[in-house]
């Protein structure tokens, strides 16, 4: 099997993993399928309230969610556990 993992030479999407080459050449970390129409979309109709509790098994999505809260200011109306 080739190896698609993109490299420091790595410069064109054929020789890479898609979401390696879009968070290092594009500055998407996060692809949505359907964008967000289709993610609010989604949201709506997991009827998330305030007392929702959501579980992400990725621990580096978890890291990502928890800099993220911080950086928006938001670590007193979300925890990330």
């Amino acid at each position: 099997m080739e190896d698609f993992s993109c490299n420091n030479e790595c410069n064109s999407v054929a020789k890479c993993d898609i979401f390696d080459f879009m968070a290092k050449h594009v500055g998407m970390t996060v692809i949505r399928p359907g964008g967000f129409e289709a993610t609010n979309k989604l949201l709506k109709s997991l009827n998330i309230t305030s007392n929702s509790k959501v579980i992400d098994i990725d621990e580096k999505l978890i890291e990502d969610a928890k800099y993220l809260t911080k950086k928006k200011g938001l670590e007193n109306k979300i925890d990330i556990l």
